[in-house]
């Protein structure tokens, strides 16, 4: 698949020792090709299909938040920021012109 995306990140704080951080990004399929093949145990391959991307869309977002723990403060300063989060990631593809290729079993399937 050929994709195109933009993204922005993000960090804020709250003035104390929380913090949020994260991106957001989304973008479109410029085309490619699906290309499955499934099969049997003992790797007998009874579907292989090919079909053309016409393009379509993706969408993704991760959400984190966090604690800053200062370890050293002073001169020096070490901070930790040890951090959970969320992330989606959405796409769909449009597929046309599905061609059968040769399988394992003489598509019996």
């Amino acid at each position: 698949m050929q994709r195109n995306s933009a993204e922005l990140f993000f960090r804020a704080t709250n003035g104390g020792n929380i913090f949020a951080k994260g991106f957001a990004g989304g973008g479109w399929l410029n085309g490619g090709s699906l290309d499955d093949e499934d099969f049997f145990a003992g790797q007998i391959k009874f579907s292989d299909t090919f079909s053309k991307i016409k393009g379509d869309s993706l969408a993704y977002v991760t959400i984190d938040l966090g604690y800053d723990f200062k370890l050293i403060d002073g001169a020096s300063k070490l901070t930790i920021g040890p951090y959970a989060g969320f992330n989606y990631w959405g796409e769909s593809q449009v597929t046309f012109g599905e061609r059968w290729n040769r399988d394992d079993v003489d598509g019996v399937f």
